[in-house]
């Protein structure tokens, strides 16, 4: 016989013993621990979607806003660029809508902290697992995984906890509040609440702090900067660390580019402006920054102050956006100081009495005031007297 015949006359062979997966052993326990799971997710889901969205805690109608005070020649539109002394409670902001806002600064902000804003309901769980694997692979600043409503629900309704039960909060809110506003709306109040630095609070105080111009004529290079700082603000003021601010904008041009929003060398021209257009940081102190303090305005912005804290008590002269016309005018207040320092100079002799005036007009408006010297030197208003004098402003 040939050695096949040996093999079919041996009879059948035995059939292979099948391995058992090992986790077959432990079915029972993994369904049961699916089970709870699932069980678990589901109980979750209905307790997040208990969480009400109490619009009231939004104070975004009672933001508070910097007041301005103007000189005579500004009969209408008192703002930062042409008022003459600002009030603010540490927050400097003035709020403005969407539309005064330019697209430019919509595509940086939203490439920057959100690409795909206009596409989710207010999570983005693409978003969250990219944040991630960016995470691991570099240590540098990279796209964090909150999408701008869900940073607007942390800065306005849940806090800043890092906590998993305060992110579920956040997502289930940012995904209630989708449904409340439009993207639009959602952006008009982000763009006003959030900080940019230099005590700047929205995109409109952000612009006059660091360029000294209104949000509505920012450019690609400004939009792309201000974007940067939204998740630092602190360390990329180009007057304290230029390298670090120009890595910032460089990074919001790369993602513009690659977004579609501009082109490559659009960005290179961007990428490419110096600092020198970057306004010093103003003065914060005491009244802050006034204009024409170098002859003695000063005073009569002091004195107008204190009439608005007993108009406006509570400290509201600071936060209710104010917009203060005075009679005051620019060139009589020259020549008032002009008049008190020829007459008066004590830096020459200190045993001269020291000097102040007053100008009225016909209607007993104040037109010029020098209230003293120097008024670093010393905040007492000499032109009210020792009662304070009673006038019209």
């Amino acid at each position: 016989m040939t050695g096949s015949t040996s093999l079919l006359l041996g009879g059948p062979r035995k059939p292979r013993e099948r391995r058992k997966n090992p986790l077959w052993r432990f079915r029972r326990v993994l369904f049961l621990l699916g089970l709870f799971g699932f069980g678990a997710m589901l109980g979750g889901v209905m307790v997040l979607s208990q969480i009400e969205l109490d619009l009231e805690q939004d104070d975004f109608g009672d933001l508070a806003e910097t007041s301005y005070i103007c000189t005579a020649e500004v009969t209408d539109d008192c703002g930062p660029d042409n008022a003459t002394a600002k009030l603010s409670a540490g927050e400097d902001r003035q709020k403005i809508e969407y539309d005064e806002i330019p697209p430019i600064v919509i595509w940086a902000v939203v490439s920057t902290e959100d690409k795909t804003f206009f596409e989710h309901h207010g999570v983005d769980p693409w978003g969250i697992a990219r944040a991630g694997y960016q995470g691991l692979r570099s240590s540098g600043a990279t796209q964090g995984g909150s999408t701008i409503t869900q940073q607007y629900v942390k800065n306005t309704f849940t806090g800043s906890d890092r906590t998993l039960v305060r992110k579920l909060r956040e997502a289930t809110l940012a995904v209630k509040l989708e449904r409340e506003f439009t993207k639009e709306e959602i952006l008009e109040r982000y763009l006003n609440r959030i900080y940019f630095g230099r005590g700047a609070y929205g995109i409109q105080a952000a612009a006059q702090s660091y360029f000294g111009k209104n949000a509505e004529d920012l450019d690609l290079a400004d939009a792309a900067f201000l974007a940067g700082l939204i998740r630092s603000p602190g360390r990329a003021d180009p007057a304290l660390d230029p390298v670090e601010a120009n890595r910032r904008r460089s990074t919001t041009l790369d993602r513009m580019v690659a977004d579609g929003y501009i082109t490559v060398d659009q960005a290179e021209e961007a990428r490419n402006r110096d600092w020198s257009s970057v306004a010093p940081q103003a003065d914060r102190e005491g009244l802050g920054e006034v204009k024409g303090a170098s002859f003695g305005t000063e005073y009569f912005v002091e004195a107008v102050r204190q009439e608005l804290a007993l108009l406006y008590p509570g400290g509201a002269a600071y936060t209710e956006g104010l917009r203060v016309y005075t009679t005051l005018e620019p060139e009589l207040q020259r020549s008032a100081y002009t008049t008190v320092v020829n007459e008066v100079d004590p830096t020459a002799n200190p045993d001269d009495p020291a000097a102040s005036l007053v100008a009225v007009d016909d209607k007993g408006r104040v037109v010029a005031m020098m209230g003293g010297y120097d008024f670093q030197q010393s905040q007492v208003n000499l032109a009210l007297g020792r009662d304070g004098g009673a006038v019209s402003y």
